[in-house]
């Protein structure tokens, strides 16, 4: 099996995989040590792109704009707040809130539910504020996560 860099396209082709079809123009062919070295620095957040001889060349990603960042986060949360919610037999966080608005055998666990989750917004927010004032470093996202208390059933 044969390995080549896509440059402009900054991809990675095996020929196993791409058969019998014409190769793109300009590929790079690749040893398996570079092919290897290449896949593995990417899964540690390498950017491939092409470099200057046409060749693959990695690097650091851009940094995140702020804009980014507190979208990632907001993902997180959104993320952690469904898995809640699922853990719980529901299909995600605004299914199992909604149930608080009606009488019935879920209404106080969701009630519940949703105060818990206000909760975490109130502090995400003042997570977000803190950081932005300059007064907290932004936390991991490990650290955000946990930093919220555990939902606990009525």
């Amino acid at each position: 099996m044969a390995y080549f860099f896509v440059p402009g396209v900054n991809g990675l082709i095996c020929s196993e995989v791409w058969g019998s079809a014409p190769m793109p123009a300009g590929v790079v062919p690749l040893s398996d040590e570079q092919y290897q070295q290449i896949v593995a620095e990417k899964n540690s957040g390498k950017r491939l792109t092409t470099g200057q001889d046409g060749g693959p060349l990695l690097s650091d990603p851009p940094p995140l704009t702020d804009e980014q960042r507190i979208a990632r986060y907001e993902a997180l949360l959104d993320y952690h707040m469904d898995t809640v919610a699922r853990a719980n037999g529901f299909q995600n966080r605004a299914t199992y809130s909604l149930r608080a608005g009606f009488s019935g055998p879920f209404q106080a666990e969701a009630t519940a539910y949703a105060q818990w989750m206000d909760g975490c917004y109130m502090q995400a927010r003042a997570i977000k504020a803190d950081v932005l004032a300059g007064r907290s470093p932004v936390p991991s996202e490990s650290d955000f996560i946990a930093s919220f208390p555990s939902f606990v059933k009525p």
